[in-house]
Parts: structure tokens; sequence; C-alpha cells
């Protein structure tokens, strides 16, 4: 799975983090908003990573 977000948005990124995604990179100047241009990061979770989690998912309970 990928995501991606700006990477001043701190909150965005360590979301992700808890979840379990890793920062793969970064796209330089690759998203125009407001008639500026940001960075861009990009994180990815691969299935066996997700798998070996062992906190409860939601689906887990009933």
């Amino acid at each position: 799975m990928e995501a991606v977000t700006h990477t001043a948005n701190a909150a965005a990124l360590a979301t992700l983090r808890k979840a379990g995604f890793t920062q793969e990179g970064v796209r330089r100047s690759s998203c125009l908003h407001r008639g500026r241009r940001h960075v861009n990061a990009l994180l990815a979770l691969l299935r066996e990573e997700w798998e070996a989690q062992t906190r409860p998912r939601a689906w887990d309970h009933g």
C-alpha cells in the first residue's frame, strides 16, 4: 500500500508511521497548491509488514 502527503504535514506523517508505513522517498516540487510548489513524502507498507503487526484490528473483534 502506498501513501503520499506533504512533508510539512507532521500529523499525517506521524499517523502513517504509527500504522507501520516506511518513508521510501520524496518528490521534490511535485505538488502545486495555492500557487506554491510543495515536497511530497512517499510512504509504503508491504503486505508482510502489515501481517506481522501484532496489534488488534477492528475485524478481529467479532
